[in-house]
């Protein structure tokens, strides 16, 4: 599939590198940048033809082409055909997609308020099953919805049980045994 996929996070973490989480000094980003950095790469790895938007640096990692602020999105929206149009907290991008395209509006935050068209959207992905659980009471009612769980990579937090680089665990990431088994 050919998908589209727009960080509406600000620039707290100033230009950061696309490759910011292969880094182990330097700049920082926070975990909704990371989910938005590792679904697209996580994308992109199981084949998927992936293009992303966000207040970072231009530049390609793990396959992805990654597009500052300045970058022509909108009229890439409007005349390209895109199968995903996913949106990180980021209703605007998914106003513009074009018939046909599926409109995935990924949940950051403990809310849905986004001003915009919100039966512009198909899907909303929740970070944890407990947000996609408040989904109805912010307005969300008898609507698609998803999990994505937010990760990170516990290796880089001390032994942790083991927890290393070295051999495959859950979605790719480096670890000698998998983690629990998420509940459904």
């Amino acid at each position: 599939m050919r998908v589209a996929c727009i960080s509406g996070f600000a620039s707290w973490w100033g230009n950061y590198p696309v490759n910011i989480l292969d880094l182990t000094e330097g700049p920082t980003v926070g975990g909704g940048e990371e989910n938005f950095l590792r679904c697209v790469v996580g994308l992109a790895a199981r084949g998927h033809q992936v293009e992303a938007w966000h207040c970072g640096e231009t530049g390609t990692w793990r396959g992805v082409k990654f597009n500052d602020v300045a970058a022509d999105l909108y009229g890439r929206l409007v005349s390209e055909p895109w199968d995903v149009v996913a949106g990180w907290s980021t209703l605007r991008p998914l106003e513009w997609a074009k018939k046909g395209a599926r409109r995935l509006y990924v949940q950051q935050l403990n809310d849905l308020y986004e001003p915009g068209d919100w039966s512009q959207v198909d899907c909303v992905v929740s970070p944890s099953l407990n947000h996609a659980e408040m989904l109805p009471n912010w307005g969300w009612k008898k609507r698609p919805f998803a999990v994505v769980h937010n990760g990170l990579d516990a290796w880089q937090y001390g032994d942790n049980g083991g927890i290393r680089p070295g051999t495959r665990g859950v979605v790719g990431e480096d670890c000698i045994q998998p983690p629990p088994a998420w509940k459904a």
